[in-house]
């Protein structure tokens, strides 16, 4: 583990975090579709 922390060079409190957040559900998915979607519109 420690050497793959090294090698992507990213503290391992990061690596935790996305584990951690990588099997929960956008929030913000909605809101991003609505974005895109105008975006795409325009």
């Amino acid at each position: 583990m420690k050497a793959f922390l090294q090698l992507a060079d990213i503290p391992r409190s990061t690596y935790y975090y996305v584990i951690k957040a990588f099997g929960t559900v956008d929030k913000d998915l909605e809101l991003k579709d609505m974005i895109q979607a105008i975006y795409k519109e325009h």
